[in-house]
């Protein structure tokens, strides 16, 4: 679902790669995968940045933030700091 998702942004198509983000997000959480769901949620909030839906854009990213500070992982966190910071 993932790489279906980065085909559609690549395409601009956001309303199709937000679909595929969104199932990929549902099926990692399914599976337990932390680090897929990172992933998922801040191409989900990068999706709805580019549809100008700001407001969910940040609670995708926050939601991101909050799983890769409980598993530790520094690098997306400085990842989503940065993407948080281009919001404002």
């Amino acid at each position: 679902y993932n790489r279906l998702g980065l085909a559609c942004w690549d395409m601009q198509d956001y309303e199709a790669a937000l679909e595929w983000h969104q199932k990929n997000l549902k099926m990692n959480q399914e599976s337990g995968d932390k680090t897929e769901q990172i992933k998922a949620h801040t191409n989900i909030a990068d999706s709805y940045k580019e549809l100008g839906k700001l407001d969910l854009a940040i609670s995708h990213y926050q939601a991101a933030m909050t799983i890769a500070m409980e598993t530790g992982n520094k690098t997306e966190q400085m990842d989503i700091y940065f993407k948080l910071g281009d919001l404002h």
